[in-house]
């Protein structure tokens, strides 16, 4: 286990502030450095969280010790961008990933750390299966995950429901696309978006030529039509413009909340809400009214992409 100044100067690259690392410095230094070293050496692979779990039984501890050790795997990203060859401005952009995650656990905790769920994420980024092109990031490989097919009638795209494959269609449930993941890094500008996804494109035909994805997807709470009403020129709007909506199955969901206000606040208590800024005060009053809100999806299709982003070839 590495002294606290050579940790530092390790997690430094993922552009971490001094408040992040000193909130976790005391929890550095009483740390089980054994069964430290051991789960560092396991990434980005599976650790043995129930061992962690006996160790930390409080979770506020469990928390800070999953961001420390993805903090301390700087040297397994670079290792991997550099045997892959990817460009030095894919590590750029997905370096700032851990950041986010820590600006967002302080909000929530006053502490960096990462849940479980989190902790899961960042195995994927530090694997490469999470890929960031400037706004966004990928996932790939990836299976449709709409219980739909895509089928062409009349020059329109129809969803039919079901898993079951349709012959001739478009993109049936399973096949293989790319998932679109949208970091919380700012406002969600279209040209921005516009250029992550020709530089998606871009990457897959150099790099994984042999991926026959279907379509580039997306799943979340961003995809809510309620943020197309609530105001049609946003950036959210914009952003749903860019491919298809459909529906997804057991949609209702609870991120907003957690996006919007912290980890601390539960849905079932809108009264307790912030009404800091416009987007607090407008969830406030929708969940107060009994109002839910829900997850869609959208999918840009692979034959569509050249013309359906700025009408050239990608």
């Amino acid at each position: 286990m590495l002294l606290w100044n050579e940790f530092q100067k390790e997690a430094r690259n993922f552009h971490l502030s001094d408040e992040q690392l000193e909130s976790v410095k005391d929890f550095y230094g009483r740390v089980d450095a054994s069964l430290f070293d051991r789960m560092v050496s396991l990434l980005p692979g599976t650790v043995p969280m129930e061992e962690m779990e006996e160790k930390y039984p409080d979770e506020n501890d469990r928390r800070k010790f999953l961001f420390l050790l993805t903090a301390s795997s700087w040297g397994k990203l670079t290792g991997l961008y550099q045997s892959l060859g990817y460009p030095q401005s894919m590590l750029d952009d997905v370096s700032h990933d851990l950041r986010l995650w820590a600006d967002k656990t302080m909000s929530d905790w006053g502490y960096a750390g990462l849940s479980p769920r989190l902790f899961e994420w960042s195995t994927y980024v530090l694997s490469g299966k999470v890929l960031q092109f400037g706004r966004l990031q990928c996932e790939m490989p990836h299976s449709f995950e709409g219980k739909y097919s895509v089928v062409r009638r009349n020059g329109e795209f129809v969803t039919v429901p079901g898993t079951e494959r349709q012959e001739g269609a478009l993109l049936n449930y399973h096949d293989p696309v790319i998932n679109l993941h949208i970091p919380a890094a700012g406002p969600l500008h279209r040209e921005l978006c516009i250029d992550s996804l020709k530089r998606i494109a871009a990457f897959s035909k150099q790099f994984r030529p042999q991926y026959d994805y279907r379509a580039i997807v997306c799943y979340s709470w961003i995809l809510d039509p309620v943020w197309t009403q609530r105001d049609p020129n946003s950036n959210l709007a914009e952003f749903q413009k860019l491919g298809h909506l459909f529906e997804l199955p057991h949609d209702e969901t609870d991120e907003v909340v957690w996006r919007v206000f912290g980890a601390r606040l539960r849905k079932e208590n809108p009264d307790e809400f912030p009404e800091t800024t416009s987007m607090q005060r407008f969830v406030k009053s929708h969940i107060k009214q009994g109002r839910t809100f829900r997850e869609f999806g959208f999918y840009i299709l692979r034959d569509e992409l050249p013309s359906f982003l700025t009408g050239n070839s990608i």
